[in-house]
């Protein structure tokens, strides 16, 4: 069993062939994960994948092009967080 669904929705508790299907059928798998509950031995471990660094979203998925709430709270312990609450600022002030 795993949890699946999307980043920063809820997930589902289902099996792991459900999730496959379910990620095979989607149109858009971006942000799709599974969550497995449990230790993982490393005798369970068959293969690891390098993948390129450049795969994936630094926040979520779509977050290109797109203003970083300007709150403390979701900036608070973020890289260049106060540096980015500064600019935001100004730039709602219009300067």
């Amino acid at each position: 069993m795993v949890y699946a669904g999307r980043y920063g929705k809820p997930h589902k508790h289902i099996t792991l062939g459900e999730a496959i299907r379910e990620i095979m059928s989607l149109e858009d798998p971006l942000g799709y994960e599974l969550i497995i509950n449990r230790k993982i031995v490393p005798s369970e471990i068959t293969k690891i994948k390098n993948l390129p660094q450049n795969i994936g979203w630094r926040y979520f998925p779509g977050s290109h092009n797109k203003k970083p709430c300007n709150c403390e709270y979701c900036l608070r312990g973020s890289i260049k967080g106060r540096k980015t609450l500064k600019r935001l600022n100004k730039e709602e002030e219009g300067e």
